[in-house]
């Protein structure tokens, strides 16, 4: 059996807090330079679990 998740994408922006960086990217790379160093200034709330299947 499949799996869908959809997201509204406009409330999903407005809570990015590292939107305006995100804004000036160019590439994959870029984004995920900007994701690495948001995650360095903020320790994640919870810890990472697997989605069960």
């Amino acid at each position: 059996m499949s799996m869908y998740w959809s997201f509204e994408v406009d409330a999903v922006a407005r809570r990015c807090l590292y939107l305006p960086e995100l804004q000036r990217t160019v590439g994959y790379l870029d984004v995920e330079r900007v994701i690495k160093e948001f995650r360095k200034q903020y320790p994640p709330t919870r810890p990472f679990a697997a989605i069960p299947y």
